[in-house]
């Protein structure tokens, strides 16, 4: 016999049914749509002694433009664009300052010495200007209160080392 419409057996069964797909879909990989080819058409290669790639065609046409684009916004301007972000060049810098794979500083490796060195690297990063939450994603996605813990406990021996 099936359960009627407003017996609990059924409201129970529909219920566990609609928590199942729930499931299902919370659980489905993320499966993006790839991009669609962009064709351009490109210009037939010139004969030469050794004839170009559609592939080296495409990489100088792109260089071309893109020193043009570089061109127009100026010198300046371009090379803050091209620079690297302040806490990528800190990291590397104190990594070499201290002889220390980049990959371990950025690890979630907690040794003394790493966690050292590492709240150093925040504190520099901090000292020019970059925010705590930016700074926690540039060393491994960690908490801005993670940073701020090291920006505080680096001043702080600072200030020891200032006062002795």
């Amino acid at each position: 016999m099936l359960p009627r419409e407003n017996s609990l057996t059924y409201f129970n069964d529909l219920v566990q049914h609609y928590r199942d797909v729930d499931r299902r879909i919370a659980n489905a990989p993320f499966k993006p749509k790839p991009p669609k080819p962009q064709f351009r058409p490109v210009e037939p290669p010139q004969p030469e002694a050794t004839p170009k790639t559609v592939y080296e065609l495409e990489q100088e046409r792109l260089s071309a433009e893109m020193d043009a684009a570089f061109a127009e916004l100026g010198e300046e301007l371009a090379a803050a664009i091209l620079a690297p972000h302040p806490c990528t060049r800190i990291i590397n810098e104190t990594a070499l300052e201290h002889d220390i794979s980049r990959e371990r500083l950025l690890s979630p490796d907690r040794t003394q010495y790493t966690v050292r060195i590492r709240q150093l690297a925040m504190w520099r990063c901090r000292q020019a200007g970059v925010s705590l939450p930016v700074i926690g994603r540039y060393f491994g996605n960690r908490d801005h209160t993670t940073v701020l813990h090291a920006v505080r406990k680096i001043d702080a021996e600072m200030r020891e080392g200032e006062a002795s």
